[in-house]
């Protein structure tokens, strides 16, 4: 396992699943696109997991098409994807839809 940062793109909406006997436990996962240095061969896609409180946060504010700056763990499980365990994330580049309840609050994200 490597520690990284990286930028990525969200391909596939975020899909929340929830742990526990008491189903307090809860995990976001959303396969990305990070963004490609050089050209050469090699997996462009990570499926990204986030655990606890941050992945409530995660569900309920990024969408499709934005770009968040992810850090965390990064392990090689098979040819096809990198899987990504997250510890932080910080929004780079958000869609600029909107919905009504934060137009509400006066929030932009």
């Amino acid at each position: 396992m490597n520690y990284a940062c990286l930028i990525v793109k969200i391909v596939k909406e975020p899909e929340q699943q929830f742990f526990g006997h008491d189903l307090k436990l809860t995990m976001t996962e959303f396969t990305g696109k990070y963004v490609l240095g050089r050209n050469r061969k090699h997996v462009d896609l990570i499926k990204v997991k986030i655990w606890g409180d941050l992945a409530y946060q995660v569900k309920e504010f990024y969408k499709l098409n934005d770009y968040l700056i992810v850090e965390g763990f990064i392990s090689l499980q098979n040819q096809k994807f990198i899987d990504m365990s997250v510890q932080r994330i910080y929004p780079f580049l958000l869609s600029s839809q909107t919905s009504d309840k934060d137009k509400v609050q006066g929030l932009l994200f």
